[in-house]
């Protein structure tokens, strides 16, 4: 048994970004870097079953060979369960890893004597990171506007014509004159009976969890999609929705020229609310009275 002191870096690296650099700059000082390989992942965290899909992962032998090109942390080799085995007898190991599934699975199942240091840097998704529900920072809260209270009302009424039950979401679409477009609620496909006949997928999973397996049509990819076929312009348009959009309504939303997005309640989740930000788009909750 080891009684000497050693920092270790232990991380995943399928590919090579600023993130790692920044990753591996701060580190610098630690005495090792531990490359886990995906084979290695695979034969004894068998739950984490996803890495044969990234497309964009590089052998671990070509990630040593270009991290020591880098030349920026310490001496790396790759870890095999022989050394995660001989780490497990280590009494003062101190490890440094990127807060992921893969490193949290590890350190659990193998190395749980040892100090952890995490760090919350984004290298990857994960499926924590995808699933987790986030804060929604809005650009401003409305509480006053009787405009926008009353929007929000149909918004809401709207949802009401939703036959799922798991959750019934409601949305309007205004244009820049104020007049309403459109209004609507999610729907299932080829009808408001499918999940009745056929069961409801949505039953199957945890709250966040899956939200693009549904027979559902979300309120606003259907009223976005409504728009065009009827051949009307969104293009600085505003649409009011009763809960925040998902990742893959938020990129419909980006795509369909709208410009401000009011919501009045729930997460966000993945990157929909940056890819929002980031295309100009205002987001402004209305806090309705009733």
């Amino acid at each position: 048994m080891s009684t000497k002191q050693t920092t270790i870096i232990l991380a995943y690296i399928p590919v090579l970004h600023q993130g790692y650099w920044q990753f591996l700059s701060k580190h610098q000082t630690a005495d090792q870097l531990l490359l886990i390989p995906s084979t290695l992942v695979t034969k004894v965290v068998p739950q984490i079953d996803y890495l044969h899909k990234d497309i964009r992962a590089l052998e671990v032998k070509q990630i040593k060979q270009a991290l020591e090109a880098w030349q920026i942390g310490p001496k790396i080799e790759i870890l095999t369960l022989a050394k995660l085995e001989k780490l497990q007898k280590h009494s003062k190991l101190c490890l440094i890893a990127p807060d992921e599934d893969i490193t949290r699975q590890l350190i659990k199942q193998f190395l749980p004597q040892a100090q952890i240091s995490w760090d919350r840097i984004f290298l990857r998704w994960d499926k924590h990171k995808v699933l987790k529900h986030q804060d929604i920072n809005t650009d401003a809260t409305i509480s006053a506007s009787q405009f926008d209270q009353t929007i929000m009302q149909l918004a809401k009424d709207s949802s009401r014509h939703s036959s799922d039950w798991w959750r019934q979401v409601g949305a309007v679409i205004i244009d820049t004159q104020g007049e309403i477009i459109s209004a609507g609620a999610n729907r299932h496909q080829p009808s408001d009976q499918t999940p009745y006949v056929l069961g409801d997928t949505r039953g199957l999973f945890h709250k966040g969890q899956h939200i693009e397996l549904s027979t559902a049509a979300h309120a606003e990819s259907s009223l976005i999609a409504q728009s065009a076929k009827l051949g009307l312009t969104l293009q600085g348009a505003s649409l009011y929705v009763t809960d925040f959009p998902c990742p893959y309504c938020a990129r419909m939303i980006v795509l369909s020229g709208i410009k401000k997005l009011y919501y009045q309640t729930s997460y966000a989740v993945m990157d929909g609310q940056n890819l929002l930000k980031q295309a100009g788009i205002k987001i402004i909750q209305v806090k309705c009275e009733h």
